[in-house]
């Protein structure tokens, strides 16, 4: 394995393990999240929602990633990608419209901007190793 695979695989168990991390803080203490948040738990929905979305959601994106991390590296690359850009326009535009938000969403966004960037920088390097460009004329010319 050389070193960009290696450096993929462990970039993409590290995303795994944040998500993981979520997963478990949302589970075990939703109120916890909530508190974060700056919202009062107003009803069992509230934490209902906050385990199944903050919990469940992202224990099958930890679980997917951790599988891809060694299976299907340039889609968990581009799920990254794109899970993280998602959030990013979601919070530029919440910052437009609402104001610049808490310190943990400050920092959440930090995070979510450095991720995005080294995953977009990690499929294009994929992208442009030379077993990845061996395999596609390879299946190119089996197809003919």
């Amino acid at each position: 394995m050389n070193f960009l695979r290696i450096l993929i695989t462990g970039f993409i168990l590290l995303v795994s393990s944040i998500f993981l991390a979520v997963a478990m803080g949302a589970f075990f203490a939703p109120g916890e999240v909530m508190q974060y948040l700056s919202l009062q738990p107003v009803s069992d929905s509230a934490f209902n929602s906050i385990r199944s979305y903050y919990g469940g959601l992202n224990l099958a994106f930890a679980g997917f990633l951790f599988y891809a991390g060694f299976r299907m590296q340039k889609t968990a690359l581009g799920f990254i990608s794109l899970y993280t850009i998602g959030f990013l326009i979601g919070r530029v535009y919440s910052f437009f419209a609402e104001g610049v938000a808490s310190a943990f969403v400050i920092r959440w966004t930090v995070v979510e901007t450095i991720l995005f960037v080294i995953s977009f920088l990690l499929i294009r390097a994929l992208l442009k190793t030379p077993e990845q460009a061996g395999t596609s004329k390879i299946e190119v010319q089996s197809q003919a």
